[in-house]
């Protein structure tokens, strides 16, 4: 008799992960939908997915839709497709944040469309003034994309890990200060 009962016990667990697996693919299907600008390549469809699911080594990082309107103290890691820079004079595909109290550090990453690997002065440009506000920067190709989807998101985590790392102990640094 107590199997069964374990055996029913483990089937509602079941069922109901199932439900909640459910439910989290919808909420992540409606807000990669609402994203999606119309006039985005298949290269930042597939990269958006992957981001949406990363982690920055602590916890998963969470999507926002307007990258100016984001909190400016908190502990978690955010990230926006097509985020605004205009008052920097930049553009970038996505921005990262990764958050502990008031310290920041920042990820940009730019899919490059133009001539893919080459340094034009306008990818150096941009590159710099991301650089110079303090943004670190990487560049995927469409390419490297489509043909190590996994790769990127996983170099992405591992930037995204330094970042968080460094914060945290920036912080806890300043605590004992």
């Amino acid at each position: 008799m107590a199997i069964e009962d374990e055996e029913a016990a483990q089937l509602e667990a079941m069922r109901r992960f199932s439900e909640k697996a459910e439910e989290l693919r919808s909420n992540f299907e409606e807000r990669f939908l609402d994203a999606l600008p119309g006039n985005h390549s298949p290269a930042e469809s597939v990269l958006l997915a992957h981001l949406m699911t990363c982690t920055d080594g602590y916890e998963d990082v969470r999507f926002i839709r307007d990258w100016n309107r984001r909190a400016k103290f908190g502990s978690e890691t955010i990230f926006a497709y097509l985020p605004d820079l205009t008052s920097i004079r930049d553009r970038a595909t996505f921005a990262f944040e990764c958050l502990h109290g008031e310290l920041s550090n920042q990820l940009s990453i730019v899919i490059d469309f133009i001539n893919p690997d080459e340094r034009l002065p306008v990818k150096v440009d941009n590159d710099s003034r991301l650089r110079s506000f303090g943004f670190r920067v990487l560049q995927f190709t469409e390419f490297e994309i489509f043909n190590a989807t996994d790769a990127c998101r996983e170099r992405v985590e591992g930037v995204l890990y330094d970042m968080r790392s460094d914060v945290w102990l920036g912080a806890e640094s300043a605590k004992s200060s």
